[in-house]
Order: C-alpha cells, then sequence, then structure tokens
C-alpha cells in the first residue's frame, strides 16, 4: 500500500490514470506481500526450529545426567561387588592355608607314629626272638 503511495503523490485530477501503471503496481504490490509473507513463515520455520533445539538439547542433556547417573551407579556397584569377591577369595585362600596347615600337622603325626610302630616292631620282632630262645632253651 505505500509502494502505491509513494508513486502517486499527486491530486487526483491532475493525474491521467495509466492502466499500465496501475497494473504494474498491483504487481509490485503482489510481489512485496507474497516476500513479506515468505519472509513471515520463514521466521515461524526458524522459531520453531529452534524450539525443537532447544527441546531436542535439554532431552539430551537430560539423558547425559541419566547416563552419568546411571554410570557411577555401575561403577559403585562393580566396585563393591569386586570387594565382596576379594574379600571371599582372600578368606577361601585363608581357608585354605589353615587345612594346608591342618593337613602338615596330620601328617607330621602320621609319621611320627609310624616311626614309633616302626620301633615297636623292631622292640617286638627282638623280644619274639628272645621269647624263642628262651622258649628253647627251656626245651633242651
Amino acid at each position: 500500500m505505500q509502494i502505491t503511495r509513494k508513486r502517486v503523490q499527486f491530486p487526483k485530477e491532475s493525474r491521467e490514470l495509466n492502466m499500465q501503471e496501475f497494473i504494474d503496481q498491483k504487481k509490485e504490490m503482489f510481489h512485496a506481500e507474497l516476500a513479506y509473507t515468505n519472509v513471515q513463515q520463514e521466521i515461524a520455520q526458524l522459531e520453531s526450529k529452534k524450539g525443537e533445539r532447544t527441546s531436542a538439547l535439554l532431552k539430551s542433556k537430560k539423558e547425559l545426567n541419566d547416563d552419568e547417573t546411571a554410570l557411577q551407579t555401575f561403577i559403585a556397584n562393580d566396585e563393591r561387588d569386586r570387594k565382596l569377591k576379594d574379600d571371599a577369595k582372600k578368606k577361601a585362600q585363608k581357608a585354605r592355608a589353615h587345612k594346608e596347615d591342618d593337613l602338615k600337622a596330620k601328617d607330621s603325626k602320621i609319621q611320627t607314629i609310624m616311626s614309633e610302630i616302626d620301633k615297636n616292631k623292631d622292640a617286638l620282632t627282638e623280644l619274639h626272638d628272645n621269647q624263642t630262645f628262651l622258649l628253647d632253651l627251656s626245651d633242651e
């Protein structure tokens, strides 16, 4: 509208209406309004994209925070589980060492008893030989 007013600055009586000029003015106004509408639509689209990106960024930030929390929880649970496994492993090693010590002590006792048995067998054999000798002497 302003374009038409700028072009026509003299009163109606003093100007002659040229149909071609009028059509050109209307075309120019149409193109200006079309350009304005297109710019408004582009601005609306850009605003929409801006809102979508903002919401996507907020969603990504929330997901990142959730992932960080989940990772920290996983690490804490993993450390706890590893500590429990290490403690169980140490306990099993202590129990094994204790059993080994018990077995060594029992093996030592068995060796001592076997040694005493061998001594007693030797003494028994000697006493048996003496008995046989004495019995042989008494028979004669």
